[in-house]
């Protein structure tokens, strides 16, 4: 009897090991119907013709063929290495689709497209990969209204190359977004943990325009990067924090990450995102290690919580570039964490350029986080 699903990470230059790796999983699955691939290093580079190995393997599923910084799986991760991590499941059923266009707004509405044709009825989720600035955060939205499913996760891959998706017939497609829509499985649990620390308090936006910030509070947005760049010394790279309303006292708060992008010093006003709007709450964070660290724990304990009574089948960790040892110093920090809370669950992901999880029970961009997934067996 096979199992309900595998993983694996290895390290390789090869195309055909990788594809070869695969196939060996799909055999150790009972009556596998999905999967996911991530690549890293020289295999990334050469995606499209590892994917062709892959659905050379005549697989008889549909799988994901995505690029990242580094991949990981239950393993461990593995950085700045050619490498490759696959996950392959059983239950439920799923449909894989591609979007490609010159423009952002034409690539989800190619996917939407390509989705919808797909008819499958029902998806409980969505998992969705795009090349770096191809998904401007309103696409996701779009998406999920456009196609009706509950649960959107994915990343942002690392790299120009397109991603790739092999039907269940073996067929490639590529484009610069690619989706698999899952069904029969239960609604996946996705919980995001910031790689920040808040070093303001978040108080509303009082003035924006476009995509700049101008007041906060009763000051300019300049002006309190200034006050907290110099009590911090100037040596860390601060980013602008965003959330919808104030946390509650036993709940953190539901916030995202964005960089800051200029500053308009004759305005006061910084350059955030498309996003900003008066009444939006704006703050200050910091890269942070410990607090990046205690996040993840919080997250998997939420998980933990929310999976009581069910089986989780498999997961995906969709972990951002900066995260790792170069914010730890150390390997292995956040696998480490999700194999202590779910010991013999098989997972893969990597490390990404955005990662997509919920934020107000809304499919959101993120940056800075790490993106747990669990996937189970209906309940």
């Amino acid at each position: 009897m096979g199992e309900a699903a595998v993983s694996t990470a290895v390290r390789t230059n090869s195309a055909a090991r990788l594809a070869g790796e695969v196939a060996t999983l799909a055999r150790r699955v009972a009556r596998p119907v999905g999967g996911l691939a991530f690549l890293s290093g020289a295999l990334a580079h050469r995606l499209h013709a590892t994917a062709e190995h892959i659905a050379g393997q005549a697989l008889g599923f549909p799988l994901l063929v995505v690029s990242g910084a580094g991949v990981l799986s239950d393993d461990g991760e593995i950085e700045g290495e050619s490498a490759g991590a696959a996950v392959v499941w059983s239950g439920g059923r799923t449909s894989v689709a591609a979007g490609s266009a010159a423009t952002p707004t034409k690539v989800h509405e190619a996917l939407c497209h390509r989705l919808s044709n797909a008819k499958m009825r029902r998806p409980a989720s969505l998992l969705l990969f795009s090349r770096p600035q191809m998904l401007p955060p309103v696409a996701l939205r779009r998406i999920a209204e456009a196609t009706s499913v509950p649960c959107m996760v994915g990343a942002g891959s690392v790299g120009e190359h397109d991603l790739c998706a092999v039907d269940a017939s073996g067929n490639l497609h590529s484009g610069s977004a690619v989706a698999m829509a899952v069904g029969g499985l239960s609604t996946p649990t996705v919980l995001p943990s910031l790689a920040c620390r808040l070093v303001t308090p978040l108080v509303p936006i009082t003035g924006v325009d476009g995509s700049f910030v101008l007041r906060v509070g009763q000051g300019t947005a300049l002006e309190l990067l200034q006050a907290v760049t110099r009590g911090m010394g100037g040596s860390q790279l601060l980013l602008a924090a965003l959330a919808d309303r104030h946390p509650t006292s036993t709940k953190r708060p539901e916030v995202v990450i964005r960089g800051i992008r200029g500053v308009d010093t004759s305005r006061g006003a910084l350059a955030v995102s498309d996003e900003v709007r008066p009444g939006m709450l704006f703050g200050l964070a910091a890269r942070d290690a410990d607090a990046s660290r205690a996040n993840l724990q919080q997250s998997v304990r939420q998980a933990r919580r929310a999976a009581a009574g069910g089986a989780p089948r498999f997961a995906l960790y969709l972990n951002c570039a900066s995260r790792g040892s170069s914010l730890y110093g150390a390997p292995d920090v956040d696998t480490r964490i999700l194999r202590s809370a779910f010991p013999g669950l098989p997972f893969a992901g990597m490390q990404s350029s955005f990662e997509i999880g919920p934020v107000g029970g809304q499919p959101t961009l993120q940056l800075f986080s790490g993106v747990v997934a669990l996937f189970a067996a209906p309940s």
